[in-house]
């Protein structure tokens, strides 16, 4: 999932602690459909999520 692809920029949601509804929702989507996405990426899905619960990442408006 790199961002060169057009997919989500997971290390900048970590580092930033934002994230906007649609990303979330393409997080949600590649984590419960995609079953190629790389341990190293779904690690850092897991994070996010992680992260969210605890409100430590916040979701935002936007694009």
């Amino acid at each position: 999932m790199s961002e060169k692809n057009g997919q989500l920029p997971l290390k900048q949601i970590l580092k930033n602690g934002r994230l906007t509804r649609r990303e979330h929702f393409q997080l949600v989507s590649f984590f419960l459909s995609d079953a190629t996405v790389s341990d190293r990426d779904r690690k850092q899905i897991n994070q996010i999520f992680d992260r969210v619960q605890m409100g430590k990442i916040h979701s935002i408006e936007g694009e």
